[in-house]
């Protein structure tokens, strides 16, 4: 009997290994749940063998082809649901069958030193914008917990979702219209019709359009009103939420047909390789009874961007969206570069992250000419690598990274910042450092990080650098340097 015991468990082992793999090879394919894509097999070569990782990579995409586990994962959010908790922490349960993003619920309250920084800094690359003669809009799209908190039940109880609302709007006030807030126009517009979807954590065709009205009639008042939109269309998709939770559900959503006299227009919709991003690119021709936004626009947006995007196809002279922020990217760069008005729209939950890391300066980049970034100037031999600097003298080399020391002197008050062009071979962290004394610490720095794989830029800021200070600069150890430069704005 105990040898009938041990075969069934080899037996059982073996058919619990050996399924998945036989289904793969027969062109089966489990279905993405949890909202990810399934984990690819590790590859495997003898380097591997005693590599743990290894094994816990395989077992993760072994797992999740497991046969009948969506079943599984279904069942277990129903029986979660049944006794009122969230199958996944990341989506909270409100009233009335409406679902919401928990990190847009359980929100810290927002300090005034970090509205007044977020506020200071766009206040700060608009005049820089303003100087080149070219306009940036900011534009706020509003987390769908600020529009429908009559739904959050028991959620709405210790957050601090309205106090943030009132604090964004208090901190821009200045910066108005250069800053669209939406939470007054979005809250009147969820009087007379549903605006956001009640299982999806996006605003639905209709909510796109108020963000639409606002920003089009801001670049250029009487656009948004000579054309007619029409949201009778219906599409359905799988709701993000209820994918979160393992039980993906089916809704429908309006669509938006636009009709515009005398307005022809022409789209051309793709994705970027580097980095993985939608873009979209129309142009069109009008009567003058159908007037357009004049130049080029550019618009960088998140996911809120994709239905707002479509609601004004027909309402610009020459349209760029991109659904990436990373204008470290010469992909992204060179799609705004020279645009006449750049938007940039980001949902109010990452507003605080976009403005207050080392990376906020990147908004500053396509006000760089691109000549400025690629002059290769003098080759210089770096410890891993060429590295082409312009300007600057690579004086030591320490722990395998270049080291770079450029002056830094302060013009007519304008914030001094370091480019920095290349392409790394991997990830790395690029840091610069200033002293008055000789002595470079942590806490007089500031490092930014720098993808690998592709023409890369990143821009420190070396306003807290006094004039006279010593900066040095540590570029990444495994990397080509194309170009460093010190830039005022």
């Amino acid at each position: 009997m105990k040898r009938i015991t041990q075969n069934l468990v080899i037996i059982y082992f073996v058919a619990f290994i050996s399924l998945p793999l036989g289904l793969m090879a027969v062109g089966y394919e489990a279905p993405a749940v949890e909202n990810k894509d399934i984990s690819d097999f590790p590859s495997f070569d003898s380097d591997r063998i005693l590599d743990t990782t290894f094994y816990a990579d395989f077992a993760v995409a072994l797992r999740e082809r497991m046969p009948a586990r969506p079943q599984g994962i279904a069942a277990k959010a129903r029986v979660d649901l049944a006794f009122g908790d969230s199958p996944n922490p990341q989506v909270a349960i409100g009233s009335d069958g409406w679902l919401y993003l928990a990190e847009t619920v359980e929100v810290e309250c927002i300090s005034e030193d970090d509205a007044r920084l977020v506020a200071d800094r766009i206040r700060f690359i608009q005049e820089a914008y303003e100087r080149a003669q070219r306009r940036l809009l900011f534009v706020v799209a509003p987390d769908k917990a600020a529009v429908y908190p009559q739904y959050l039940g028991k959620l709405a109880e210790n957050t601090c979702i309205a106090a943030n609302v009132v604090r964004w709007e208090e901190a821009f006030a200045e910066l108005e219209p250069d800053v669209v807030l939406l939470w007054d126009d979005m809250a009147e517009a969820s009087a007379d019709s549903q605006i956001y979807h009640q299982k999806d954590t996006h605003w639905n065709a209709r909510g796109a359009a108020v963000a639409g009205e606002a920003v089009v009639e801001n670049l250029r008042p009487g656009v948004w009103g000579s054309g007619e939109r029409d949201f009778s269309g219906v599409s359905s998709f799988d709701a993000d939420l209820t994918v979160l939770m393992g039980l993906p559900t089916r809704i429908s959503a309006p669509v938006v047909s636009i009709e515009r006299p005398g307005v022809v227009s022409t789209v051309q919709a793709g994705r970027l390789d580097i980095p993985a991003a939608p873009i979209v690119r129309a142009s069109a021709t009008a009567s003058p009874e159908s007037p357009l936004v004049p130049g080029k626009t550019a618009v960088l947006h998140d996911s809120f961007g994709g239905a707002f995007v479509e609601t004004v196809l027909q309402d610009f002279e020459a349209l760029t969206a991109i659904g990436s922020f990373d204008l470290g990217y010469e992909t992204v760069l060179s799609e705004v570069r020279g645009a006449d008005a750049l938007v940039v729209m980001t949902v109010e939950r990452e507003l605080l992250a976009r403005l207050t890391g080392a990376n906020w300066t990147r908004f500053l980049l396509p006000l760089i000419d691109a000549t400025e970034l690629i002059n290769p100037g003098e080759l210089l031999s770096g410890a891993q690598g060429s590295v082409r600097l312009n300007e600057v003298s690579l004086l030591e080399t320490g722990g395998g990274r270049p080291m770079i020391f450029p002056q830094v002197t302060v013009v007519d008050d304008r914030r001094q910042f370091l480019a920095v062009t290349g392409v790394a071979n991997e990830a790395t962290v690029i840091d610069a450092f200033w002293t008055n004394d000789g002595s470079f610490s942590r806490d007089r720095s500031v490092g930014i990080r720098f993808p690998a794989g592709a023409s890369y830029t990143v821009l420190l800021d070396l306003s807290d650098a006094s004039a006279g200070s010593a900066v040095r600069v540590d570029l990444g150890s495994n990397m080509v340097v194309e170009a460093v430069r010190i830039l005022d704005f």
